[in-house]
């Protein structure tokens, strides 16, 4: 995105509701993305509020609360054709800690440390709570809020978190939003978007990668800052592009890997 360009989150959107926004909307008003919601396989929790999302089952797209695997894919496909890119919000930091055991949004079994085909409690830090963010160490190598902290460190979790986010590029995904990037080593972090921009590149799909920082806690003000602004951003829709400025000032902190295409 050039500067000046203009994005808007449609959190919690269904994915064929995106993609009718895109043709009828925003392609023509001149928006140049979408963020969305994580698209993976996600825990059920009995409340069924938008935290759930956040907590990951399995990299699998083939079922969310947003629609299924082939309406993502389809929803892609219609927003890239009308100039709109689509940046994916990727939980990488963690997986899921409520329910366990429980079953996913895509019906995959799990506990909280034990993930069938994906991960084993092998592939995780030593539990430990994130309550001093004066360590660097605590706060990267510990549970944020208890969920079960993926050991970045570990070349073969890098691979897996690197896999996911190629399946999202190689499907047309223009970017993404690494969510609790706070919480994970930097040079974990650069390893996995060297991978995904290495593998990418050989593939003959030239782009660049750029990444910023934010706290968990501007993380958490800008979700319920988004939550609250969605009826009144989309009812701005209509109007300029530059209009729509302020109505992303809210997350404006959130961490951000994109994939720009040269």
């Amino acid at each position: 995105m050039a500067a000046g360009d203009v994005f808007v989150h449609l959190f919690e959107w269904k994915w064929t509701d995106i993609a009718a926004e895109c043709e009828n909307v925003l392609g023509p008003a001149g928006f140049k993305a979408v963020q969305i919601s994580p698209p993976e396989e996600h825990s059920i929790v009995p409340s069924h509020d938008w935290s759930e999302r956040y907590q990951q089952v399995s990299y699998s797209l083939a079922h969310s609360r947003s629609g299924t695997g082939a309406e993502f894919t389809d929803m892609v496909n219609r927003c890239n054709a009308v100039g709109v890119g689509i940046i994916a919000d990727a939980v990488i930091n963690h997986m899921t800690n409520y329910p366990s055991p429980g079953v996913g949004s895509n019906g995959t079994s799990y506990t909280k440390y034990n993930y069938p085909g994906l991960y084993s409690p092998s592939d995780f830090h030593t539990p430990c709570q994130v309550n001093n963010y004066q360590s660097a160490a605590n706060v990267q190598d510990c549970e944020l809020l208890s969920l079960p902290d993926l050991n970045t460190g570990l070349a073969s979790v890098r691979q897996k978190i690197a896999n996911y986010l190629l399946t999202l590029a190689r499907l047309g995904v223009a970017g993404f939003r690494i969510d609790a990037a706070k919480h994970i080593q930097q040079v974990e972090l650069d390893d996995i978007l060297s991978r995904v921009n290495s593998t990418l590149t050989a593939e003959g799909d030239r782009c660049r990668m750029s990444f910023s920082r934010s706290s968990a806690e501007a993380e958490r003000r800008s979700r319920r800052a988004i939550t609250s602004a969605r009826a009144t951003a989309r009812a701005a829709l209509p109007t300029s592009p530059s209009s729509r400025s302020s109505a992303w000032a809210t997350s404006s902190a959130v961490s951000m890997a994109s994939i720009s295409r040269s």
